[in-house]
């Protein structure tokens, strides 16, 4: 039987596949528990820089397995993977629909590049339920309170324009052009210093909720251990010298 989640590196990129077509990819036990496994590999592997998550079929995910719900409860791993907090850049490649959980994995990635087809939203009340997995935090940051209210209230999807044009979309493409996309994305990001990219989303994260002066206090050290880093000489080095940076950090 086919592994729920497909493994692949692709470069210095981990491609992490939802591989349950035949249940819109919707997350049970072990595919939630193998999605939390994959996040620590990426991060723990100093090879690895930058994480890709597309899926088979054309759902990306429907959320949890509410079958498997009903009998065992929900996916803890899909609970622990959106709670940790990963150290290196996620990107979510989306076609189809991606709901519930669905949409809660999307929003932890740091850039989502989604087809045309694609389709986001919380449907939770009309089960019954409530998005547990940081969907209601996470979701009107994205795209400001008035439409998370209107999509989570109501349990109303949104498409692709609309998802680009209220921020959770960062790159609209032809289903054709996504894992190329995405991967393009993926590849430019791991081109650059990892001790850099590592600390300017832990900043990017931080900015929300912060006041200013906070978020200029935290940024001091950062500041200090970027200064210190090897990576800050090499790269402004690299540049005056015309050539590309041999970066020292992981």
């Amino acid at each position: 039987m086919p592994s729920p989640l497909e493994i692949e590196v692709v470069d210095r990129c981990l491609v992490m596949t939802l591989n349950r077509p035949e249940r819109r990819n919707a997350v049970n036990a072990e595919l939630g528990q193998l999605i939390l496994e994959a996040s620590e590999r990426l991060d723990s592997d100093p090879m690895l820089r930058v994480g890709v998550l597309q899926a088979n079929g054309s759902t990306f995910c429907a959320g949890m397995d509410l079958k498997e719900f009903s009998t065992l409860g929900p996916p803890r791993g899909l609970f622990r993977f959106v709670r940790r907090q990963a150290r290196k850049p996620l990107i979510a490649a989306v076609q189809g629909p991606a709901y519930a959980g669905g949409l809660e994995i999307v929003l932890t990635c740091d850039v989502v590049v989604a087809s045309r087809s694609a389709s986001f939203g919380l449907p939770e009340v009309g089960r019954g339920l409530i998005a547990g997995a940081g969907g209601l935090y996470r979701l009107p940051r994205k795209v400001g309170e008035g439409l998370a209210n209107l999509m989570v209230l109501t349990g109303e999807p949104i498409g692709a324009q609309q998802a680009q044009d209220a921020g959770l979309v960062s790159a609209l493409v032809d289903e054709a052009d996504l894992r190329d996309r995405a991967l393009e994305i993926a590849h430019r990001m791991a081109e650059n210093s990892p001790i850099a990219v590592r600390s300017s989303k832990r900043l990017l994260e931080h900015a929300q909720g912060n006041t200013f002066s906070e978020y200029w206090d935290l940024q001091r050290s950062f500041m200090t251990e970027i200064g210190a880093a090897p990576d800050a000489y090499e790269g402004t080095a690299a540049f005056v010298e015309r050539r590309q940076p041999q970066w020292q950090t992981d």
